[in-house]
């Protein structure tokens, strides 16, 4: 939220598996787990792009041009 009220339409979560281990230990710096178990940002994320392409398309279809980023950045903070 902060990223989209800031202007930034996009943010970068840099980990999807953690490659950083201290003392023998995974350090939880993740979306996907060293078990393979996708965790709850992981879920979040998926969630957000799907309604983000739903809403670029219908508003697409509807208005015959892309949303200004002021409008995504509003509709999309709502989907956080």
């Amino acid at each position: 939220k902060t990223a989209l009220a800031w202007g930034c339409p996009f943010a970068l979560y840099w980990e999807l598996y953690c490659n950083e281990i201290k003392d023998g230990r995974h350090r939880g710096f993740w979306l996907i787990n060293d078990q393979n178990q996708k965790q709850p940002f992981y879920f979040t994320l998926q969630s957000y792009y799907q309604q983000a392409r739903n809403f670029l398309a219908e508003y697409a279809t509807t208005q015959h041009t892309p949303p200004t980023q002021e409008t995504f950045a509003q509709t999309s903070s709502q989907w956080l």
